[in-house]
């Protein structure tokens, strides 16, 4: 008896505890659409945002949680990198694919794969941002971030602490900056560009290399669900006003949407932030630039594991 009451104690407490983490997540990104708000200036959203929160807060993602602060240190250099390479005078395209590799240069120098980083890398050149404002928000909101991490790491509400890791094989990034490439030059080259660098798209493209299993039904459910949560985000951006109202009616029905799939997306999330910063346009043309966009990135990667493992097969055969 008393240990049954113990066990039910110890639930109720760890329910508690998640319940903080899921409310604290989701105030930082309110917190972030109230600023953009208040200040009139939308450079201060950033969706990335949306996905690293709930991946920590929700799922709590071990190899997000391990390290906190790498949450502040890594999107902030990519950042830094984005916004100085979309200062420069080079096309949109050039832009792009220098900062992609110059990313994926930094992160490998800093053994250190956190695909979320490569989201603030990529927005200040695709949303051409040239205020400094862009800057302090991703070093506020990503410190904010990870001193929460930290903070509920230290008092037993995150996963324990353990070293990441990453599991990419050789040749894995140059796959991945090719197959990205190739993506941007078909786009350059049939002038549409604005379908060149959804970021989580690439996102969840790069954490997609990584896997050692990347089975159809996971490959399936990644461009179904990155398609319906770009419809989600760009009916409520297009039909709400107000903003908060907005992004909380697309955290709940992708919440729901992801809970009837069984499936833990985080980018999903930052995909309903994503049209608040971008131009505006019909809903469906977004759902469509995006599905187009996962349908040939993913579709390639998964191929590609799929002629890898074959070929594994064979030779230990």
């Amino acid at each position: 008896m008393k240990q049954a009451f113990k066990a039910a104690s110890l639930q109720l407490v760890h329910h508690k505890k998640n319940i903080q983490s899921y409310t604290f997540g989701i105030a930082l990104i309110l917190l972030m659409i109230c600023a953009a708000i208040v200040l009139q200036d939308r450079e201060i959203i950033l969706p990335e945002l949306a996905a690293l929160a709930t991946g920590c807060f929700v799922y709590m993602k071990p190899e997000w949680t391990s390290r906190p602060w790498e949450l502040f240190k890594l999107p902030s250099i990519t950042a830094i990198i984005g916004f100085g390479i979309n200062m420069t005078t080079f096309s949109l395209v050039v832009k792009l694919i220098l900062v992609v590799s110059a990313m994926l240069l930094v992160l490998t120098w800093l053994r250190n794969y956190l695909a979320p980083a490569l989201a603030t890398g990529l927005l200040p050149v695709i949303t051409n941002a040239t205020s400094p404002t862009f800057l302090a928000a991703i070093f506020i909101l990503t410190f904010l971030l990870a001193w929460a991490v930290a903070s509920f790491k230290t008092k037993n509400i995150s996963t324990p602490a353990q070293t990441p890791q990453f599991n990419l094989q050789k040749g894995d990034i140059a796959a991945y900056l090719a197959i990205i490439i190739g993506w941007m030059g078909f786009c350059f080259y049939t002038d549409r560009m604005d379908m060149a660098a959804t970021p989580p798209v690439l996102v969840v493209a790069f954490e997609s290399i990584q896997k050692q299993m990347y089975t159809r039904e996971v490959w399936l459910k990644q461009i179904f669900l990155l398609t319906i949560a770009a419809l989600i985000g760009s009916l409520t951006t297009t039909y709400f006003s107000n903003m908060i109202l907005g992004a909380s009616t697309s955290f709940l029905a992708i919440y729901l949407v992801l809970h009837i799939s069984k499936f833990k997306l985080p980018p999903a999330y930052a995909m309903a932030l994503l049209p608040l910063i971008l131009p505006t346009q019909p809903p469906l043309h977004f759902t469509i630039k995006v599905f187009l966009m996962a349908l040939f990135i993913l579709s390639t990667i998964y191929v590609l594991k799929k002629y890898v493992a074959n070929k594994s097969e064979i030779s230990q055969g």
